[in-house]
């Protein structure tokens, strides 16, 4: 998703610095259809359009004034429509990746459309939200080019505005549409969704001191400042390394995603997220894994909130067999149901629990007269640095609890010392 969203960027900015140059109608159309594109990959690149139309107009003014050079660019988005009708077209094949069948006109729309995500849209809107949330950007846009390239694309910036003000209209103006709607979006994939972001800053850098080599290109302030920017740029890619070689080894996905599906009861029912759900739907539906587990994405409902569009799907599938969550809320905790952890989800149960699993170390210890320690699991008994160890503790509350209680572990070395 992010990849393409970046590419549809890159491509609608450069062709709109292109018209800048040269105002020919086959470059409109060719721009329309990018557009079209672009909008039907991810909706967000639709708030593009004023700040593009803009650039446009003021490259030449006449284009607002004659309708009949729109015709062209407009046929050429309703023509990238036709990309669309795939999806109606594989949902009626009984596509096995199909969680919310597009089979009808009205669900066509609220797919295209993404309906189900407009309670997400502005969702921080209050000063104090905004203000943490800016806090945030910063921090993403420092983490992702490294403070000294951050510092060069402001000096760029400043260079484009004073030299070349429409190009810094178009690509300053993309950075703020786009850092809005990712700050004020309600969802953790900040960093993800400020991809249009990453992609206009970096041209603003190229744009800038392009004008700058131009300009003074033997001056030795531009050469040395230049050298010390690549050696910046690199130095920001080899402290992400070690990272980037991890990940690219890190099978924790598809190890959670085998352990539930192994550990999930017959015909079970596992709600899932969009990420939880892939990685399950392709172990079986590749692999052949556990055919009679059936797993259903989660989708968001517009304006309800998450948890209770979980509770509701729950509360649809908990009489007919066994249901298995793959998210937790607050909520759930309000809720008549008991949530036994199990792999890395959770079983959901009516009726109350009343005997501790099988395969724990049992230490029945009272914390005075309203709470038992029954007994604790632990993932690993042995321990490097940097090693995770999973716990999990089960209690027993034998009366009501006037207030809230919390507990810590401590990690014992072979000597008895705490860690």
């Amino acid at each position: 998703i992010r990849a393409l969203t970046a590419l549809f960027t890159a491509s609608l900015l450069a062709l709109t610095l292109e018209w800048r140059r040269r105002q020919s109608g086959r470059l409109l159309a060719t721009g329309g259809f990018a557009f079209g594109l672009a909008v039907g990959h991810h909706a967000s690149l639709g708030f593009l359009a004023p700040i593009l139309i803009a650039v446009l107009a003021l490259a030449d003014p006449t284009l607002l004034r004659r309708p009949s050079r729109w015709l062209a660019p407009l046929g050429a988005l309703a023509a990238s429509g036709l990309v669309l009708l795939y999806l109606p077209a594989r949902s009626l094949m009984g596509a096995p990746f199909d969680p919310a069948p597009i089979r009808s006109v009205p669900a066509f729309l609220d797919h295209v459309l993404a309906r189900g995500f407009g309670g997400d849209m502005l969702y921080f809107r209050s000063a104090p939200d905004l203000w943490a949330r800016l806090g945030i950007w910063v921090e993403i846009l420092g983490l992702q080019f490294g403070w000294a390239v951050l510092g060069a694309m402001v000096a760029a910036a400043a260079v484009l505005f004073l030299r070349r003000r429409k190009v810094a209209l178009l690509l300053l103006g993309t950075v703020l549409i786009n850092g809005l709607l990712a700050i004020t979006y309600r969802a953790p994939q900040t960093v993800e969704y400020m991809m249009p972001t990453y992609v206009a800053l970096a041209m603003v850098l190229g744009c800038g001191w392009g004008i700058l080599l131009r300009g003074r290109p033997a001056a030795p302030l531009i050469i040395g400042a230049t050298a010390a920017l690549a050696v910046c740029t690199g130095w920001n890619g080899l402290a992400g390394y070690p990272s980037f070689r991890l990940l690219s080894n890190d099978d924790r996905t598809r190890a959670s995603a085998e352990a539930l599906l192994h550990q999930a009861p017959p015909d079970a029912i596992i709600l899932a997220n969009w990420h939880r759900a892939t990685p399950l739907w392709y172990l079986q539906h590749v692999e052949g894994m556990r055919p009679d587990v059936d797993v259903q994405y989660v989708h968001p409902e517009g304006d309800l909130p998450n948890d209770q569009v979980w509770l509701r799907r729950i509360a649809e599938a908990i009489t007919e067999r066994p249901v298995l969550v793959t998210n937790r809320f607050h909520a759930f905790d309000h809720s008549s149901y008991r949530f036994v952890p199990l792999a890395d989800a959770w079983l959901v149960r009516e009726e109350p629990l009343t005997e501790p699993p099988e395969a724990i170390y049992t230490q029945e210890t009272p914390f005075g007269n309203a709470i038992t320690l029954l007994g604790y699991r632990i993932g690993s008994a042995e321990a490097r640095p940097g090693d995770t160890i999973e716990v999990r503790v089960y209690w027993r509350i034998e009366a009501p609890l006037g207030r809230d209680y919390s507990a810590f572990a401590q990690l014992l070395g072979p000597t008895g010392v705490g860690k």
